[in-house]
């Protein structure tokens, strides 16, 4: 069987006369006209529910490479045109919006053209500015010792830097249960590694758990150094990859018979925000001030899929 993995960006949704409209911002979004482009085509949102306090659905667009086919090498118009969804996800309680990222087939679509339309779609419906802004997950040292040291996590590579000069106070944990050979860790590092190394990079073999290896122990617990990048699994099977400041984001694996069905892609992918609360509730927003609209982030190879 075939799996997906869907990578989901995080977005804070600001409507500015929320208390207005909350309790009939489901009806607004399933009754919404279909907007439409002369040169890209028709787009808005299809296929909406509701369940509790979330509102799911596409945002779906025409192709407009799809608008000529050829026969003969002669251009023929085509009368029902194919549609590209983004699958959304709004949190009507946290007013959160999840925005499946991916790459188009279409030349004109992108992620921050997706972005930028669910902006004026729900603007102009709700009568408001509505705007997105990215919500972040950086880790600082606490929230990453957090993550490290979670017995429900299994972490599988770190990156730790700032180490020239980091220093382990005596009695901190290293080993377990061997801890007469923390001392003589403590003592190592101060010593030689502090005055060597200005970064660390370890990865954990198949099975492996870094969260147990002294090494990795020595390298975080250094007063000073700090975490830069940090993989790891969480009980539930999800795998995260967070760093110092980056875009909140979750991937979620979904076999290719689920895909096709947008009840089914909610419900593994709610599962999957409630099983790791932890890490949306870490969520912040960027910084507010004199922005009109989101930007296309940077597609990178790792964070989008088909």
């Amino acid at each position: 069987m075939l799996n997906m993995e869907y990578t989901f960006r995080a977005y804070k949704l600001l409507v500015p006369k929320w208390n207005t409209i909350k309790d009939t911002f489901f009806d607004h979004i399933f009754t919404m006209d279909i907007a439409e482009s002369k040169t890209e085509g028709k787009y808005g949102f299809v296929e909406v529910n509701e369940d509790d306090d979330k509102v799911y659905g596409y945002f779906a667009q025409e192709s407009i490479e799809d608008f000529v086919k050829y026969e003969n090498k002669k251009p023929l118009k085509i009368d029902d045109y194919p549609w590209i969804r983004t699958v959304f996800i709004i949190d009507t309680t946290q007013l959160i919006i999840y925005v499946h990222k991916k790459r188009y087939s279409s030349k004109f679509l992108t992620h921050g053209k997706v972005l930028d339309r669910l902006q004026l779609l729900l603007g102009k419906e709700l009568g408001q500015k509505v705007m997105l802004f990215p919500f972040y997950a950086g880790l600082d040292k606490e929230d990453y010792k957090k993550v490290f040291y979670d017995d429900d996590n299994t972490v599988k590579e770190v990156k730790i830097s700032k180490l020239q000069g980091s220093f382990i106070v005596n009695g901190t944990q290293l080993h377990n249960p061997m801890k007469e050979l923390d001392e003589i860790r403590a003592e190592s590092h101060n010593r030689y590694d502090a005055k060597i190394l200005k970064s660390a990079y370890l990865e954990a073999n198949d099975k492996g758990n870094l969260a147990k290896s002294p090494t990795a122990r020595a390298f975080l617990e250094g007063e000073g150094s700090i975490g830069d990048m940090i993989k790891y699994e969480t009980k539930s099977g999800t795998s995260f990859v967070e760093f110092n400041k980056a875009q909140a984001k979750i991937k979620i694996d979904i076999d290719d018979d689920e895909s096709k069905n947008i009840k089914q892609i909610f419900s593994i992918i709610n599962s999957e925000l409630l099983s790791n609360k932890s890490y949306i509730d870490r969520f912040t927003t960027s910084e507010i001030d004199d922005i009109s609209g989101v930007e296309d982030d940077k597609d990178d190879t790792d964070d989008t899929d088909e």
